[in-house]
């Protein structure tokens, strides 16, 4: 019959073996997966031209989006591309869906981008003009500088 100081000497034994074990298939600090430039968050809101017209032959579709530098490195972020349906790009009048940023941007920093389109509703109702759809994301175009 074993005696309590083998059982516990074979305990300890058994509790550095597995913890050795766990250390080796862990690391302290986790992988952080960077992403580079990214849009961290962007809101887009269709309405009247301007706030003295109350008709639907134009409307225009504004947004902001956020980019962030989400890596350890500057990047020079060259524009953001906004990705509209066909539907609606077909309506634009006036406006681009690229805008440039041309800015280098520090590890973790931020940048708000603006814009608008104009777009052509002339005989559409409301209910057209909400169907022709909306944004459905930005692309960032960045270069390591």
């Amino acid at each position: 019959m074993p005696n309590k100081k083998n059982v516990g000497s074979i305990i300890v034994f058994l509790i550095v073996v597995v913890g050795a074990l766990w250390l080796q298939n862990h690391k302290w600090s986790p992988d952080i997966q960077h992403k580079g430039v990214v849009i961290s968050s962007w809101n887009s809101a269709m309405g009247a031209v301007d706030e003295n017209t109350t008709n639907l032959y134009k409307q225009k579709l504004s947004f902001t989006a956020t980019i962030w530098n989400d890596s350890t490195e500057k990047n020079y972020v060259n524009d953001v591309k906004m990705k509209l349906p066909d539907s609606l790009h077909s309506h634009v009048i006036s406006g681009n869906s690229v805008f440039p940023v041309n800015l280098l941007l520090s590890p973790a920093a931020y940048y708000e981008v603006k814009g608008e389109l104009i777009l052509d509703t002339k005989g559409m109702t409301k209910q057209e003009i909400v169907n022709l759809g909306n944004i459905q994301g930005f692309t960032v175009e960045t270069e390591k500088k």
